[in-house]
């Protein structure tokens, strides 16, 4: 029964502080704009500074986790992120709205990274991978409800009604989901075990930099973003642009890849427990090479449809395949340094991919050498996952 409780409580904790967290902002953007009168220059900076947060939280969240635990700081993180969202609502102006943000993604990455650590603790190893999978599916739970709920809210209510609303929701299941686990003695288990697993931090620090296991790692999360972020940022304008797609072919396409992405996450980790975490890393991978070159060699009649359920499937499951697989072969006490570092690394290949994108466009005059260029950039993620050590034959 922990399994479980704590399974459905961490996805809804994921789904609130991205799908209905970080991704509500683009949804409030235009009626917030029109009230408060910030320009897209702002909007950008008010952007990058949640990315910047989401990235220094990931570290720091990766330091912290051995010394407080896990599950202490999922919770203390999504009681921050529900105060923040309800602050929201009050905002009258963009640098109030951009420390808002920017704690909304120091909330996400601090949920998400010690994920790793209370899996690793608290789930059966047979099932570890079918877990992430779904958590890694939260955000795009969250996207979906954000995209049924949110629309008619705000005609009802107002902006600052939803970020109200929303940040008291949070609390009330922050709160359910505390008591209940509570109960099951998660803090006191964890903090006995959190105690017995220390270590001296900077030799294993030492040690870890010079694990061939783990630059492995880190340079896959890296490569991951350079090659999921830009087929996503790019596809829209992609379709409509090049390939003659309506607005509302494109937005069919799109609610394909957000279904096939809230499935993609757990039924790639339920084959992964089945198979082994790197074989389900190479399918997943293998997903997103067809798509691309599906959209860069013959985007014709419903191929591109079918490419976007197979990359929504591959970017579903990929972001908890990774953290399964850490979880698997590396020591508890170092999983979460280690994931949180190559969570700074996601972010920058992001960032990295994007620019590429935009340059290839502005070079070449076409999107077509994007998806090229994410082609390319997944061969060499296939090759960096067979090169990882197989976690089927760990004992």
């Amino acid at each position: 029964m922990l399994a479980i409780a704590l399974t459905f409580f961490f996805t809804c904790y994921l789904a609130l502080a991205y799908g209905l967290g970080l991704y509500l902002f683009p949804v409030l953007l235009p009626d917030m704009q029109a009230s408060l009168g910030f320009d897209y220059t702002t909007i950008g900076l008010m952007s990058g500074a949640a990315q910047a947060g989401y990235m220094v939280a990931a570290l720091l969240s990766g330091a912290l986790t051995p010394r407080i635990g896990g599950t202490r700081l999922v919770f203390l993180s999504i009681f921050v992120c529900a105060v923040t969202l309800a602050c929201l609502s009050q905002v009258t102006g963009p640098w109030l709205l951009g420390a808002g943000l920017t704690m909304l993604g120091a909330a996400a990455a601090s949920i998400w990274v010690p994920m790793v650590d209370v899996v690793a603790r608290f789930i059966p190893e047979r099932n570890r991978a079918t877990v992430f999978g779904v958590f890694s599916s939260g955000g795009g739970y969250g996207a979906l409800v954000n995209g049924m709920v949110v629309p008619g809210l705000l005609l009802s209510v107002g902006w600052r009604s939803v970020w109200l609303v929303l940040g008291l929701a949070t609390l009330a299941l922050a709160l359910i989901g505390g008591i209940i686990l509570y109960r099951f003695g998660i803090f006191a288990r964890h903090a006995s075990m959190t105690a017995a697993a220390k270590t001296p931090a900077l030799r294993g620090a030492a040690t870890l930099l010079r694990s061939r296991l783990v630059l492995l790692l880190w340079t896959l999360m890296f490569f991951i973003c350079i090659a999921y972020l830009p087929f996503q940022t790019y596809l829209a304008a992609y379709l409509r642009t090049e390939l003659s797609f309506s607005v509302q072919q494109t937005g069919a396409l799109w609610t394909v890849f957000g279904l096939a992405a809230a499935v993609g996450g757990a039924a790639l980790g339920l084959l992964a427990d089945r198979i082994g975490i790197r074989r389900a890393m190479a399918v997943t991978l293998a997903l997103l090479l067809v798509a691309a070159l599906v959209l860069a060699c013959y985007p014709q009649g419903w191929l591109p449809f079918a490419a976007a359920a197979a990359y929504g499937i591959s970017y579903g499951a990929i972001y908890g395949l990774t953290p399964a697989y850490v979880a698997r072969m590396l020591p508890l006490q170092v999983s979460s340094p280690v994931f949180g570092f190559g969570n700074v690394l996601i972010g920058l290949g992001g960032v990295a991919g994007n620019v590429l994108g935009g340059y290839s466009k502005s070079m070449t005059g076409s999107l077509h050498y994007v998806y090229l260029g994410v082609a390319a950039a997944t061969v060499l993620l296939l090759i960096i996952t067979w090169r990882l050590d197989d976690d089927r034959l760990r004992g």
